[in-house]
């Protein structure tokens, strides 16, 4: 997955200003005519965690595909206030987007952290502003128990390095750890590209990625609700607890489970086919059948 040989051709970029002035750095690829799906990335990367989805015929020729880099990451702003990283401006940050591109109740699929932005938008938004949500290896809600829930060992020692640690060098190897730990096969391109936003993003912009408050009975009014849900992880994820999050869903109405064998936190990579094959497959095929639903 190296970034300069997958940057997509034609791809539609724009910086975009959300409700509160903040900026949000959003891109698009595909015929917007097809139904939409917007892709949120997770802690401390960027919207190019994507790419290698934005340049697969197999999702472009079916889907327009939608991408932002979250408030406090890549080239969206960085704010440092409490009301800046009140639930409803990451809301706003969808809306933001979704307006720009002209979208219709896409898709809007999480990863990782970005799952906690399915959240947001439907504390704010009604459930039929969209018409499925997807999380891929993600996390349920974001509240002061969340690394002791749904995070590693690993990944909670890890992320202490990169956002408490008053040392260089254990910055550093958290970093890398991180890194390492969403996907070991990364090529070295994007392993670079990903160590380069970390220590480019401000700490208080990790931290408050991770701390900030969220609406969290959310999660059980959307489970009550007939919005399609998918939750897809793979068996071999470093970072996140996966085989804790059917229990989380267990009385959701609408919710389908998948599991990838051998993916790793990031279970679309190309580095590892098999397991990416088996991502793709099961995410269109579940995607197709609620646009189906819909005739």
């Amino acid at each position: 997955m190296d970034e300069q040989a997958t940057r997509t051709a034609g791809e539609d970029t724009r910086m975009l200003v959300s409700a509160d002035g903040t900026q949000i750095y959003a891109s698009a690829v595909g015929d917007p005519s097809k139904q939409a799906i917007v892709f949120i990335h997770g802690f401390v990367w960027t919207s190019m965690a994507f790419d290698e989805i934005f340049c697969d015929p197999d999702w472009t020729n079916c889907l327009y595909l939608v991408r932002y880099d979250a408030r406090g990451h890549g080239r969206s702003g960085k704010p440092d206030t409490d009301e800046k990283w009140e639930s409803r401006r990451l809301a706003e940050d969808f809306k933001t987007v979704v307006d720009a591109f002209k979208l219709q109740r896409p898709f809007v699929a999480g990863w990782s952290l970005g799952s906690s932005h399915l959240i947001d938008i439907l504390s704010f938004y009604p459930m039929d502003y969209v018409l499925g949500i997807i999380n891929i290896a993600g996390i349920t809600y974001i509240d002061d128990t969340l690394l002791d829930r749904l995070g590693t060992p690993a990944v909670c020692e890890w992320i202490q390095q990169m956002t408490a640690s008053p040392n260089v060098e254990d910055f550093q190897a958290g970093a890398v750890s991180f890194i390492d730990g969403c996907c070991q096969t990364l090529s070295y391109g994007v392993r670079q590209t990903c160590l380069g936003n970390i220590m480019a993003q401000p700490r208080y912009a990790m931290l408050r990625s991770l701390t900030r408050k969220q609406n969290v009975e959310t999660f059980g009014n959307v489970g009550r609700a007939v919005l399609p849900c998918l939750v897809i992880y793979g068996d071999q994820d470093e970072l996140v607890l996966v085989h804790k999050l059917p229990g989380y869903y267990r009385d959701w109405k609408n919710v389908t489970l998948e599991v990838v064998e051998g993916g790793s936190h990031i279970p679309w990579s190309k580095s590892v086919e098999r397991p990416a094959a088996s991502f793709k497959e099961k995410m269109l095929r579940w995607v197709d059948s609620i646009m189906k639903s819909q005739l």
